[in-house]
């Protein structure tokens, strides 16, 4: 099962078109940063649902996804201006 309902990779004319035929690329996985602060790189994948790149097992892993939207949302939020 991939993420967000198998549109990992789906090309999208208008966004990204690049990133969406790249498939998997070796980097750091997004999820992985925002919530254990881990930048080693992997093998991972764009969501385009998601704009973020993840690594199988975050993609995997419904938990970790929102989990981490909501710490990187709740981030944004809490970051003063200017910063």
């Amino acid at each position: 099962m991939a993420c967000c309902n198998s549109q990992v990779g789906a090309v999208d004319p208008a966004a990204a078109p690049t990133l969406a035929k790249m498939g998997t690329v070796a980097r750091h996985c997004d999820v992985c940063l925002i919530l254990d602060g881990n930048r080693s790189p992997k093998e991972v994948q764009y969501c385009k649902l998601c704009d973020k790149w993840m690594c199988e097992p975050c993609r995997k892993s419904p938990f970790r996804r929102a989990l981490a939207m909501f710490s990187y949302k709740l981030k944004s939020k809490l970051t003063p201006i200017g910063s």
